[in-house]
């Protein structure tokens, strides 16, 4: 559901936000929030409602505008944080987000071999997956590897390491 708020923006608001906003004639270009970026990188875009302030993400903002609707997450087809452009961003779930983040490579450092608990590199995982494909028993590669058999079950099915999927 939409908050009240976002529904009810007056033109004073809107006038507040685009100013906040270096748009751009060219759509394909990252327009960027002027005002301060969180700590994670986001624009945030406070709105008053009957004495109560409510704060939104800027580039959630901007998609509510251009698209009137809303689903869980306004995600950047664009990686840039601070973009607001409308045409860099699309709704999508916390899984579609998820999916994303892992498929652009900016996984957190502590993903993948990079991991404190990590036993396998990149290149072993996916010699376990070339050796499943070949047909080589899972209790061999578990044997080979120094893993559970579950383990490579879990690697050849993408339930882990999943970012590395082709």
């Amino acid at each position: 559901m939409v908050p009240k708020a976002l529904h009810q923006l007056s033109r004073k608001d809107l006038d507040r936000f685009w100013a906040k906003v270096n748009v751009k004639q060219d759509t394909t270009v990252c327009w960027e929030w002027l005002d301060k970026l969180n700590k994670g990188g986001y624009g945030d875009f406070s709105i008053s409602d009957g004495g109560k302030s409510s704060s939104f993400r800027a580039h959630r903002v901007s998609l509510f505008l251009a698209t009137n609707d809303q689903d869980l997450v306004a995600r950047h087809k664009c990686d840039n944080r601070a973009c607001c452009n409308p045409h860099h961003l699309e709704w999508g779930d916390h899984q579609d987000n998820s999916d994303d983040k892992m498929s652009r490579n900016r996984c957190h450092p502590a993903c993948g071999e990079n991991h404190g608990m990590a036993k396998l590199k990149v290149s072993q995982v996916l010699a376990i997956r070339e050796a499943y494909n070949d047909r080589l028993s899972p209790f061999y590669i578990a044997e080979k590897f120094k893993i559970s058999v579950r383990q490579v079950y879990r690697i050849v099915s993408y339930e882990n390491w999943r970012y590395l999927k082709d």
